[in-house]
């Protein structure tokens, strides 16, 4: 076979179209250090709040290193404001890494690229930013309305409509590849989507009556709680089991009940391998403990709550373990 010196190999068919494959050359094998962004040179303005979320996506070659994300952003109020960073593969999913006032916008602070340091690798070929304001209502971004728009807009993070804009979000990258990756399979020894685990235990001593507290508390990218162990029981006054009340929000959808009704179907499970084992029942001292032993999926976020319906005075105690895992 002829070597030719332009690096390229040329196959014909048996239609006499010439197939072109790329030899590895050096730049097939080097990393590619850029910044990702798609926007004009003249800014309008879109105000940004806690309820309404901002994104932009870049659909392919975005595996690599995330070093910085920036913004453009101005501060037209007289308080500081700041915006929330979310940066995950696609709109509609959880994120895969977010930072909590990323980025901090000074009080009538004219309009300028500002950002913040990620330095984390990200695997998969496209990227969803997402952005909303942590503060107030004041903080404007840049966007505008040019050829190839690619922003999303949503009220809740669930759902999204695409719009005819270009948000000024831009990325910082190092380490970019040549080629895509499979949304799901196993290259050479490295399994996509890659999960991370992580295994969570506290207490919570004399929770008052008429109060709550979110006991799980996951935001991420397709995950599964993989197990629980939750103990409830009355530290003061009378807390009964109907007073003890939880709430599951999955993925924006809430299912809410109270012990008791968790006891009744069942109260006579013993076996650990069971969905639910209720390991410990005392309506005496009402205390009562129970393991969840399946996998609960979803796709953005997992929460659980635990109120005390009593009065105030009358409180609870309440320990919890669990663990689970998230795309990264």
């Amino acid at each position: 076979m002829v070597d030719y010196p332009d690096g390229t190999i040329p196959i014909s068919t048996i239609t006499a179209d010439n197939l072109i494959i790329d030899k590895l050359t050096v730049g097939a094998i080097t990393e590619r250090r850029e910044t990702l962004s798609n926007n004009g040179s003249t800014p309008l303005w879109i105000a940004n709040n806690k309820t309404n979320y901002r994104g932009k996506f870049f659909p392919r070659g975005c595996r690599g290193f995330i070093k910085r994300v920036e913004v453009y952003c101005r501060n037209t109020s007289a308080s500081l404001e700041g915006l929330t960073i979310y940066i995950g593969h696609r709109m509609g999913m959880g994120y895969v890494y977010g930072v909590i006032l990323g980025i901090s916008v000074p009080a009538g602070a004219a309009a300028a690229w500002r950002g913040i340091d990620f330095n984390v690798p990200f695997n998969y070929d496209s990227l969803f930013i997402m952005v909303s304001a942590y503060i107030a209502n004041a903080l404007e971004i840049g966007y505008d309305a040019d050829e190839k728009p690619d922003a999303y807009d949503s009220t809740d993070t669930y759902s999204w409509v695409s719009t005819d804009k270009r948000y000024w979000i831009r990325i910082i990258f190092e380490g970019l590849t040549v080629g895509d990756v499979p949304v799901s399979g196993t290259i050479n020894a490295i399994n996509l989507p890659s999960v991370v685990g992580d295994l969570k235990e506290s207490t919570v001593s004399n929770k008052d009556g008429g109060t709550s507290i979110n006991i799980i508390d996951i935001n991420g990218s397709s995950g599964k709680l993989l197990g629980l162990i939750l103990h409830i029981k009355q530290s003061a006054g009378t807390v009964t089991a109907a007073d003890m009340e939880l709430t599951w929000n999955i993925d924006g959808s809430t299912y809410t009940d109270i012990i008791s009704e968790y006891i009744l179907p069942f109260a006579g499970v013993t076996n650990v391998h069971a969905p639910l084992n209720f390991f410990k029942i005392d309506d005496t001292n009402h205390d009562y403990a129970f393991s969840i032993n399946v996998p609960i999926p979803f796709q953005q976020k997992l929460v659980l709550t635990v109120k005390n319906k009593a009065a105030a005075g009358n409180k609870i105690d309440i320990a919890r373990w669990y663990i689970y895992e998230t795309l990264k």
